[in-house]
């Protein structure tokens, strides 16, 4: 259970990372404050970055459970949220599927 809170939890973060940008970009658009060219190049990041973080959480799971903690900066943020349960427990830190 634990396991699977985490890796929910940075996949969203994965994807709020690259979409979020794009969609403050679109917002811009449509209030005319950026041009198409400007979209475009929008566009292009987010599609670019999205191929990755769709590799990555449509692979392996362990490949995005290391991932996440290999990405410190999150993962601390995470432990600090949503501490892992008892070594007692068999929810423990990430299986090795």
């Amino acid at each position: 259970m634990w396991e699977e809170t985490l890796l929910a939890a940075y996949r969203d973060y994965l994807y709020r990372r690259v979409l979020t940008p794009l969609a403050e970009r679109v917002d811009q658009w449509r209030a005319e404050d950026i041009t198409h060219e400007d979209l475009d190049a929008a566009l292009h990041v987010a599609h670019t970055e999205l191929q990755k973080v769709y590799a990555l959480v449509t692979g392996p799971r362990r490949e995005l459970a290391a991932a996440a903690v290999a990405d410190r900066r999150w993962y601390e943020a995470f432990l600090a949220e949503v501490p892992p349960p008892d070594d007692d427990d068999d929810e423990g830190a990430p299986a090795d599927e």
